[in-house]
Parts: C-alpha cells; structure tokens; sequence
C-alpha cells in the first residue's frame, strides 16, 4: 500500500480589507467657523473621499460663488488664492457660508425667510390696465 498524504484543510478566506479614510477635521460651528467636514455634511457630499470633496468644494466657488475659506494656503511659500486656497485644514466663516447657503437652496434670489417674491413690472402694469378697464375707464 502506498504512502498517502492527506490533504492540509483549507484555511478559511481572508478578510476583506477595507480602506479607511482618514478622518476630517470638524468644528461643528464653534467659533463662528466651519471646517471642510462641516462644509461637506451641508452640502450632502460628505460621502466621497477627501480629494473628491475638495475637487467639488473648488468647482462650486468658481461656478457658484461659493465663500473662500478665511484661512490661507500656503504651497511651496506662495499663499494659494481664489478656489485654489481650498484644502483639507480650510476653515469658513460660519456666517458667510449660511448665507451662501440659503441663497443657494432658495433658488439664489433671497434667504428663505424673505417672504413673497414681487411680481414683475410688465405683469404688474397689465393688472393695473385691466383694474382701470374693469372700473369703466376711470
């Protein structure tokens, strides 16, 4: 009979890794600021990784005015200007960025509690013609 060598038990699967993304830094509004996080949570874009956020961070200052952050950016000793100063230690001002944010979400005209939008001229001059034609001319 020959020699038989049994076989070695499979070891189970390894674990799948997952990367974890460092976390950002947050202010949560104290001293009147918001961190890149805070930005991010409002915005609904918290979800990407830290390059993608900034990416999409610099995208809405060039196309939506979005506030700059207050603190500078410094690379290679130049201070970073204009959608470029955004980066993962930006801090906002909490006021500025509210604001921002209101004029965004209520379609850029006003902040939501402004109350009713006023009707425009054209349309206002044609109620006022058809007012005096209702009255008899007067």
């Amino acid at each position: 009979m020959m020699n038989v060598v049994p076989f070695l038990p499979k070891a189970p699967p390894p674990k799948p890794r997952t990367l974890r993304q460092p976390s950002l830094p947050t202010t949560g509004g104290r001293r009147g600021e918001y961190a890149l996080s805070d930005v991010a949570r409002s915005l609904h874009i918290l979800h990407f990784q830290t390059r993608t956020i900034i990416a999409k961070l610099r995208q809405m200052a060039k196309d939506q005015r979005m506030p700059l952050p207050r603190t500078p950016r410094m690379v290679k000793g130049q201070e970073q200007r204009g959608p470029d100063s955004i980066y993962r230690h930006s801090r906002w001002d909490a006021g500025e960025f509210d604001a921002w944010l209101d004029t965004r979400n209520t379609g850029g005209s006003a902040p939501a509690n402004a109350g009713p939008r006023p009707v425009p001229t054209p349309i206002r001059m044609e109620m006022a013609e058809r007012a005096r034609a209702a009255a008899g001319g007067r």
